[in-house]
């Protein structure tokens, strides 16, 4: 798995379910539910990783008003790509 696909977005056509590609081994990654393929989402989140110790989240909407996420009394910082 690339960089550039940990947090892909896929969401169920039918129930609207979402899940996030965190690590991708081998093969070919189709998810499907409601027994229908899951459509690729454009939306990426943004991670965060904490300086002391390396607790890493992942946010959807990270400019959300008065968010500032902290852990170890540290503010969370953005990770490299």
């Amino acid at each position: 798995m690339t960089a550039s696909e940990r947090g892909v977005l896929y969401r169920c056509p039918v129930c609207g379910a979402e899940i996030m590609v965190l690590v991708r081994r081998h093969g070919v990654f189709e998810p499907r539910c409601c027994n229908a393929p899951m459509l690729r989402i454009v939306r990426r989140p943004a991670f965060l990783v904490c300086p002391v110790c390396g607790t890493q989240v992942a946010v959807w909407r990270p400019h959300a008003a008065g968010l500032a996420l902290r852990c170890c009394n540290q503010p969370l910082r953005a990770m490299a790509a």
